[in-house]
């Protein structure tokens, strides 16, 4: 197996390869960008059986041996069957609360108090696409992260392979995998209530993954089924009767095959940059800025680069008021609100209007991915407008949409930390968010690099 999608290209119909997940793609033979995944769209992935039927039917037969059952007659066939799983992926934020006894409160204190914890996970989950849960089969486990897939695409499928429709809806998928999370919550952190809690850049696709059958007559004992992980060569089922394969379903139409599409600028037709993570691209020609979104491009306005040592990052930015506390829009004004915070007082921000600031990149590190957003939600950095992107930066992979539901979240963390804040006075739901921007800023951490690292994003050129 390989970690690279094969696809043709729209231009040459050259057979090209790229790194799994990637966004846009130049082809090396005639040099046309093509644009490859967007968000929303759920794109069908398949794995390649680690053998062959013949050398399943050997696993087959010492497994009723095993059993004490008469093998099948030689005629029997393991037939590979590909079953569909939707996979889940997104940042689950939430805030944990637990009251303190009277015993844990400070001398002098008055009435009851709450302490707060983070609770900061990247959910990567894999739920059934048959709602009939053909074998037993509920999840993949920890496969999809350690095991690459190939671009689904029907002649590539072992020819007399049957392949499992998918009769359950994404929503469905979705749905399951919120109450998934919830429940895990409860079970690690029960004397814990929740706060408040967001669902960030979720993501999912679709694995067909591949198992073989073995069914039949098994002497004295009536008939039998086997069935076989298609990859690691484990029993999945061994079970005495006859198997009666599911019901086909309808499937669903909210998946597709991965279909490569010009990339191009909407403004003036001309090619895109490539860049296997980013959904924020500048042309070149007309100089406008675009974002992909899950029905095509839209305008963005002029991103703000900030300057000094350390390596580029993007991040969404809101600028935000209470309407119940006029004056409340500045960072000096706020700076008398989150008062342990001292660079809130330098005098060349405090008439600027006062920003939340989330990261607009994929990181590995869940927990410092929110710390990095309430760090720079205090510090209020100082940035200009800037006539071009910077020619290399980490990707933007978070939609701006997201944007706003992180930075939700990060605000009513941060003021989780400070008492004179905990009213819902000072709630995002009672806040006035402004118009978002995108700004790149130049941050020195070892801990958020290493985090983007693992999350395969690195460093890539934007325009």
């Amino acid at each position: 197996m390989s970690h690279k999608v094969r696809f043709r290209c729209p231009g040459c119909g050259s057979e090209l390869e790229t790194p799994e997940g990637t966004v846009s793609n130049l082809c090396t033979y005639c040099g046309l960008v093509s644009l490859l995944g967007r968000p929303g769209r759920i794109v069908k992935r398949y794995y390649l059986p680690s053998y062959d039927a013949q050398e399943a039917r050997v696993i087959i037969d010492r497994q009723m041996k095993k059993e004490g059952w008469p093998q099948f007659p030689p005629a029997t066939v393991a037939s590979l069957h590909y079953l569909p799983f939707y996979r889940f992926r997104g940042l689950s934020l939430t805030c944990l609360s637990k009251r303190r006894v009277p015993s844990e409160l400070l001398p002098g204190s008055e009435g009851e108090l709450k302490t707060f914890e983070l609770r900061a996970r990247l959910l990567d989950v894999t739920i059934p696409g048959c709602a009939t849960h053909p074998f037993g089969l509920t999840s993949l486990g920890v496969r999809p992260q350690a095991i690459p897939t190939w671009a689904y695409r029907d002649k590539e499928v072992p020819e007399a392979a049957r392949v499992w429709p998918v009769d359950r809806e994404a929503r469905e998928s979705e749905e399951a995998a919120m109450r998934m999370n919830d429940a895990n919550l409860v079970m690690a952190h029960g004397e814990k209530s929740d706060e408040f809690a967001e669902m960030v850049g979720e993501h999912q696709s679709l694995i067909y993954f591949p198992v073989y059958v073995a069914a039949g007559p098994a002497g004295a004992a009536g008939e039998a089924t086997i069935v076989l992980d298609g990859l690691s060569k484990r029993t999945i089922k061994a079970a005495l009767g006859r198997w009666q394969p599911p019901m086909e379903g309808a499937s669903s139409s909210s998946v597709c095959e991965l279909v490569p599409e010009p990339h191009r600028c909407p403004n003036c037709g001309a090619d895109l940059p490539p860049s296997e993570r980013s959904i924020v691209y500048a042309c070149t020609n007309c100089q406008r800025i675009w974002q992909l979104e899950p029905a095509g491009f839209a305008p963005l306005a002029m991103p703000l680069v900030g300057e000094g040592a350390g390596e580029l990052y993007p991040f969404w930015r809101i600028p935000i008021s209470f309407a119940r506390h006029p004056g409340f829009e500045t960072v000096g004004a706020f700076s008398r609100l989150l008062t342990a915070d001292i660079p809130l007082l330098d005098k060349q921000k405090r008439h600027l209007p006062f920003f939340v600031y989330v990261p607009a990149f994929a990181g590995a590190d869940a927990d410092w991915h929110v710390l990095t957003a309430v760090r720079m939600t205090r510090t209020q950095p100082l940035v200009e407008p800037s006539r071009k992107l910077p020619l290399e930066a980490v990707a933007v992979s978070l939609l701006e949409t997201e944007g706003r539901e992180f930075a939700r979240f990060a605000w009513d963390w941060l003021r989780m930390g400070y008492l004179n804040l905990r009213s819902d006075v000072f709630a995002w739901k009672s806040a006035v968010a402004g118009r978002t921007e995108l700004a790149w800023l130049p941050v020195t951490c070892d801990r958020l690099s290493r985090s983007v690292q693992r999350a395969g994003q690195g460093v890539t050129a934007t325009v």
